[in-house]
Parts: structure tokens; sequence; C-alpha cells
């Protein structure tokens, strides 16, 4: 708990919420923890992976399509993207296809406008989602709100991108948390409440 408030990008984002800066005013005390000693050097609580691996799984990283599918079309190729507001670059974090699970993803419509989410789903059934919503006219969806009002409920410009795709760690943990805090960091990051941003809300219970 301690260290998840203490990262510096965290705790500012802790701290921009008004109920949270109550319960947290001040950052939480942290304490030394024992040196490593020549035994946490030597004896290892899990082996190292020690299996060559071909050129085919080296750590690719980007946004790709899978080239067997209709939503392909969809889909942005990129291996970094921008911040609308302020044209940082950010790298893709992971490889990134429409088959891929556990992700962070960016919807982007014609206008410049943006949505941030998550889905620990295939990608290309949570864009078929959002898809069918901008069809159907449901205002649950706030990409599918803004297409009603400004590009006639018609989905075919609507265009997804990966940010981040959640790992399987070694030691296993909670991955669903992992993804939520990810999206979270992302949704604050990309200022993806403020236009031309398209979130309507922002969740820290994630951290707690």
């Amino acid at each position: 708990m301690k260290q998840i408030i203490n990262k510096q990008i965290n705790w500012k984002i802790i701290h921009s919420d008004p109920l949270l800066r109550e319960v947290f005013p001040d950052p939480p005390m942290t304490v030394f923890k024992r040196a490593p000693s020549i035994k946490d050097k030597l004896v290892k609580s899990f082996l190292p992976d020690t299996k060559e691996r071909s050129w085919l799984h080296k750590d690719l990283w980007g946004t790709y399509t899978c080239g067997s599918c209709k939503h392909c079309e969809g889909i942005i190729t990129c291996k970094t993207f921008l911040d609308l507001q302020t044209q940082k670059e950010y790298k893709t974090n992971g490889f990134i296809n429409y088959n891929s699970e556990y992700v962070v993803y960016r919807l982007l419509c014609p206008c410049g406008c943006f949505y941030a989410g998550r889905t620990k789903r295939k990608l290309k059934e949570r864009f078929s989602e959002h898809k069918y919503a901008i069809k159907t006219n449901n205002e649950d969806y706030p990409m599918a709100k803004h297409y009603r009002e400004i590009h006639y409920s018609d989905p075919s410009s609507l265009k997804v991108q990966g940010i981040e795709v959640i790992k399987k760690t070694v030691r296993g943990g909670d991955r669903l948390k992992r993804l939520l805090q990810r999206e979270t960091f992302w949704i604050w990051s990309l200022k993806a409440m403020e236009h031309p941003g398209l979130n309507e809300e922002i969740h820290y219970r994630p951290f707690l």
C-alpha cells in the first residue's frame, strides 16, 4: 500500500481527488528494510527462464493487425502514440493486436476526440461492443453519445489503438487490479476527462 501511494505519479493521482485528499493529507511514512544478504543473492525463490528463444519470441512492442479478421481495418498500427493535448510521445507498452487480452486502449474518432478504456477480453470483442453501441445509440458509452451528436451514429470511421498490455507475471498476482490501475493512470496522464477526451469518470479504488 505504502509503495503504491508513495510513487510520485500515483500520489499525484490520489491527491487530485478531493475525498482521498482528506483521507491521505500527507504521504504515508516509510521504513527501511533489511539489506540483501549473501543468502538472498545465492538462493532464488524462483528459477529464471533459461530457454533459448528464436527471433519470433523477441520482445516485440507496438500495435499491429492480426491480419485475419474483418476488424483489422479499424486498428491503428504503430509503435508509439501521441498525447493529443501536449503532443508528448509515448511508447506502446507490449505487443498488442485484436486478439490481445488485458489491454488498455484508446478509441479515436476523425474529429480528434478520444476515449481511454480497458478490457480483460480480446480487444476485438470490446471494439465490436463500442461499434454496436454507436449503431444502437447506447448512451452508456461516451463514444456512442459523441457519435450520435456529431457523426450520425456511423461507426465506420472509429479507430482503436493499443496503449498497454498487462502481462502475466512469474509470481502471479492480481492481473485485473493491475489493469484497472493502469487504466486510471492513462486516463489521468492523457487528461481523458478534458476536451477532446470523452471519459466521464476516473476510479481511484484500484489503488486502495
